[in-house]
């Protein structure tokens, strides 16, 4: 792949130089990377590269030493320099503008932002170097025509144009040495053929010339003359009538073979026009660039400005020429307080401000000051950038952040309850087990595994917030997802708001992730609550509707055909019809900061698209809001995941198994099961433990029961290390992650033998033998 330029990324910050690198070798740059000034000189001196990166705090050799140096050399003074600073200060960026940087990216940065200034600067920097190279030809070509011009006075001088006297009737008395050599004739030939042998007669031009010689008694003008050989060249001839001593009417005629004027006036014209071309693509990037951009004078009015300046300014390109900035920006005549452009021609110094408007949005206005020749302080180049929406993202990026760390912290607080749960359900399953049907001790060993379950749901939640899911999907009836998360609704929306549920007669079969829809319950549910922070009622309708062609061509959307849908109305504020169009939008929120990240609908609108479904809003305000769902209905009917039952008939068995788990409490429990089925238990606890514990028995152990996650050593790497020794054997991993987070932290094969706590005894036992009999549980 062609590279669209050459970086050099300087940053003694191995994630920042990783992360630039990133950005700009995914968009086609090719980048290398130093992380210290003297090797970054050294890189420079070496590669030359098209643009430089550098970051301003960096030991030993900081970023404005490093630019200093840079510009001090006459063969890396061009290349443009961009700062790298995670501090905004504006001191700092005045001294890297003063000694010759040409931009500053803040940290952390903006992929599209720095994209967009490192694209415009190497543009910039080509088209100027291209720029100078045309000038300089341009001005070779200039001198050329000049050298020529100068030539051809001298010709004159020296009388070498062709010099001729006539009679009107285009007799040739006399002609100098000039015009012998010019038309390849002597003087007497010339004389002989006359005007009309060595003037081209078709050329179109004679006859206005004849007239305006009749009428004025002078011509000056441009002709094509004919050579001896017959070739056809251009002139350039003065003529004048005027009489001679004796009174007799005579013409002077003085003519230059202009051939090489012609061909220099082409090339001359043919430099000017790629100039202008060059001038124009110049003018076309930088009315490209988004932000504004003007040119002010000293009297505070507009020289140029780029398209987005007229746009913004709701001008034209010719009306804003030569206007005062005060009447362009607030409308008087009164002149502007003193801001970055006054500041600017005061001190002769880049100027940078934050200004937040009257209408909410907060601009970034930057200048630079223009000199001359001489020093003097003439223009000033004002860039303006609105980054409200900047501003927003990065308070969204912040919040998304945290959310992200919290989804963490509950993957760690799920992983660790389970171990506790695994202990809890395995002692009472084992209980239960020991027990007569009419122990009166039972109900209570029921009614606490009852709680365990719910808290291992629970757990379960936790984990799917904790991780990205993969859309899993299977016939489920939409009537018992709803009734499912009853419970769970309630509790999300408070007691101060009724909640009720009005469902279809029928089972409502659909092709879909239960979980999935579950989280779109969660996320209409806590979106309602917000909107009725004083109360209210909130009805949740399942019901079957029929999409008509009717009702495709009034909302523009949608196949013909039966759908389940689902009805979430609340009696909350509402939303006006601007709002409306935006809510699934990612990141938008109408909910202070902190509040909301502006996520839920935009993953609820995804889900439902997902399953080849539809969703629409209806809202006003004050009058609360209706969500509209429409999923495919699918013939066949939804299917309930069997539940295992308590006291499963299991079998034991009489191997050895190798069991490392660094939880005492689960490693006791599945001791403690295996070995009253009949397994010897080897223990272990961690994964080194582990593999120091198969060496001394590598041969009795037919079975490896391995934790994940474990101290010094995991479970995944002791699995590795045994292998090497016996690549038969086989195993069990257990966690208590979820299974597509393990599997990928753990590097696990798809294939590999996997249980996720918490587990019953009677499933674990189960598995066990499975394994041991040669059958997959996966």
């Amino acid at each position: 792949m062609d590279k669209k330029g050459t970086i050099l990324v300087v940053d003694d910050s191995p994630v920042d130089r990783l992360m630039l690198t990133e950005v700009l070798t995914s968009t086609g740059f090719a980048v290398s990377q130093v992380d210290s000034g003297e090797l970054a000189l050294a890189s420079i001196a070496a590669k030359r590269p098209d643009l430089v990166l550098l970051d301003i705090l960096m030991p030993v050799m900081d970023g404005f030493e490093v630019c200093r140096q840079l510009k001090a050399q006459e063969e890396s003074r061009d290349i443009p320099v961009i700062f790298l600073s995670s501090v905004d200060d504006v001191k700092d960026k005045i001294e890297g503008f003063k000694i010759g940087a040409v931009d500053y990216v803040n940290k952390p940065f903006q992929g599209e932002e720095l994209l967009a200034r490192v694209g415009v600067h190497l543009e910039i920097g080509r088209l100027t170097r291209e720029l100078k190279v045309k000038t300089i030809q341009l001005e070779e070509s200039n001198k050329n025509l000049l050298c020529k011009e100068e030539h051809f006075r001298l010709l004159v001088d020296n009388s070498l144009d062709a010099v001729m006297l006539t009679i009107p009737d285009g007799t040739i008395l006399s002609a100098n040495k000039a015009a012998e050599k010019m038309f390849g004739l002597s003087e007497r030939e010339i004389c002989r053929i006359g005007r009309n042998g060595i003037i081209d007669a078709t050329d179109s031009r004679l006859p206005a010339l004849a007239e305006e010689r009749m009428r004025t008694g002078r011509i000056h003008g441009e002709l094509t003359a004919i050579r001896s050989d017959g070739t056809r060249f251009p002139i350039e001839f003065t003529s004048a009538l005027f009489s001679d001593h004796e009174g007799n009417v005579r013409s002077s005629i003085i003519i230059r073979d202009i051939t090489e004027r012609k061909g220099a006036e082409e090339s001359l014209a043919r430099s000017e026009a790629e100039f202008r071309r060059l001038s124009m693509e110049f003018h076309g990037l930088l009315d490209a660039i988004p932000d504004s951009l003007m040119l002010i004078d000293r009297d505070m009015k507009l020289l140029w400005a780029n398209k987005a300046s007229i746009e913004a300014f709701g001008v034209t390109s010719e009306t804003i020429t030569d206007q005062y900035c005060s009447i362009l920006c607030h409308e008087n005549e009164t002149p502007c307080e003193p801001g970055p452009a006054i500041q600017s021609f005061s001190t002769g110094k880049p100027c940078n401000e934050t200004v937040n408007r009257s209408d909410g949005s907060i601009w970034d206005i930057r200048t630079v000051p223009l000199t001359d020749e001489q020093g003097r302080i003439v223009n000033v180049i004002e860039l303006s950038r609105d980054i409200t929406e900047h501003r927003k993202l990065e308070d969204q990026l912040r919040h998304s952040q945290k959310m992200e760390s919290v989804g963490t912290l509950a993957g760690g607080i799920a992983h660790d309850f389970n171990n506790i749960l695994t202990a809890i359900i395995g002692y009472g399953r084992l209980a239960l087990m020991k027990m007569q049907v009419d122990d009166p001790l039972r109900h209570n060993i029921e009614n606490m595994l009852e709680g365990a379950d719910r808290a291992a749901h629970l757990t379960s939640e936790l984990l799917r917030f904790s991780r990205k899911q993969e859309i899993e999907r299977k016939p489920v009836d939409l009537n018992m997802v709803v009734v499912k998360m009853e419970k769970f609704l309630i509790k999300v929306i408070g007691e101060d708001i009724t909640f009720k549920t009005v469902l279809h007669e029928t089972p409502i079969p659909v092709l879909a992730d239960e979980h999935h829809l579950e989280q779109v319950l969660m996320n209409l549910a806590t979106n309602a609550r917000d909107a009725m922070p004083q109360g209210g009622a909130l009805t949740v309708t399942t019901g079957i509707f029929t999409l008509t062609r009717e009702f495709i061509s009034a909302h523009g959307y949608g196949k013909l055909g039966t759908y389940a849908h689902i009805i979430f109305a609340d009696t909350g504020m509402g939303m006006d019809e601007a709002t409306q169009q935006r809510i699934f939008e990612p990141f938008f929120t109408t909910k202070e900061i902190g509040k909301g990240t502006g996520l839920g609908l935009a993953v609820t609108y995804g889900i439902i698209k997902q399953h080849d479904g539809y969703i629409i809003v209806y809202s006003e305000p004050g009058r609360g809001t209706v969500f509209r769902i429409y999923l495919p209905i699918i013939l066949s009917e939804a299917v309930e995941e069997p539940r295992p039952e308590l006291e499963a008939a299991v079998v034991g068995g009489a191997e050895t198994i190798l069991l490392a788990e660094d939880d005492e409490a689960v490693r006791t429990l599945v001791r403690r099961v295996l070995t009253e089925f009949g397994y010897t238990i080897i223990e272990a606890v961690d994964g080194s433990d582990a593999v120091s514990k198969f060496l001394e028995s590598r041969s009795k152990v037919d079975l490896l029961l391995l934790d994940i996650i474990m101290p010094k050593m995991n479970g995944k790497e002791a699995f590795d290390e045994i292998r090497k020794i016996r690549p038969e054997i086989k195993a069990i991993f257990s966690s208590g992650y979820a299974p597509e987070t393990i599997r990928l932290k753990a590097s696990l094969a798809e294939d590999a033998n996997l249980i996720t706590k918490p587990i019953s005894p009677t499933e674990l036992l189960s598995k066990v033998r499975s394994v041991l009999d040669g059958e997959p549980i996966n």
